[in-house]
């Protein structure tokens, strides 16, 4: 219910935990996959294992991914277009 279905025009990084049970998986698949054929450019990374609340665990590989993503929207480092995936 909280998906926006309006062109975003920064960069999005979405993180997904494996076993999260609140968002479930497939429904964000869903989203991100439906996101980009509509033209929005995401990375949309998974985490094997992590509910919803363990994905943003300082032990989570989450934390230094977001921060190093965050790192380079700051410093302008330009991000590739369209859309990609990564699994943890």
């Amino acid at each position: 219910e909280n998906m926006p279905l309006a062109h975003i025009a920064a960069p999005l990084l979405i993180a997904q935990g494996g076993a999260d049970a609140l968002v479930l998986p497939a429904v964000q698949e869903q989203f991100v996959q439906k996101r980009c054929r509509e033209g929005q450019h995401i990375e949309y990374r998974t985490y094997g294992g992590r509910d919803h609340v363990s994905l943003v665990a300082s032990d989570s590989a989450l934390i230094d991914d977001l921060v190093t993503w965050t790192q380079g929207r700051l410093t302008g480092t330009p991000v590739a277009g369209g859309c990609s995936t990564m699994s943890r």
